[in-house]
């Protein structure tokens, strides 16, 4: 599936197999906020999500980052390869670079996502 991206947050969504949604950081985000230095997760694997609740930290040499959806969603996994090494959520890609995993619970969740085209559009200077 094509990644939808989040307007508030600039956090990138990928959807996978059986309703799992990775989530990872878009690179306009990682351009702004500079090299993430920490990432952090702070649910654990089935605990419930609740729409703009932080649930991840992502600190850089600029600032701390709080990770949030727009829809209720379930906890699923952490990354814990991007824990040890932190610099895959710049250079390791869809299958590397997730921050986690959650599984929305809401059929509705995709309402209000940019697609890579409005998402170009909205990232314009």
């Amino acid at each position: 599936m094509p990644p939808l991206y989040i307007p508030d947050n600039l956090v990138r969504l990928v959807e996978e197999s059986a309703g799992i949604v990775a989530v990872s950081l878009s690179d306009c985000l990682v351009a702004r906020l500079g090299r993430p230095t920490i990432a952090e997760c702070s649910a654990n694997p089935g605990e419930p999500l609740s729409p703009g609740v932080p649930f991840a930290t992502v600190e850089t040499n600029k600032t701390v980052f709080e990770v949030s959806l727009p829809f209720p969603a379930v906890f699923q996994e952490r990354n814990d390869r991007v824990a040890m090494n932190v610099s895959l959520l710049e250079t390791g890609g869809p299958a590397e670079g997730w921050l986690c995993k959650v599984r929305p619970t809401t059929g509705s969740w995709r309402e209000g996502l940019l697609d890579e085209v409005g998402f170009a559009t909205f990232i314009a200077p």
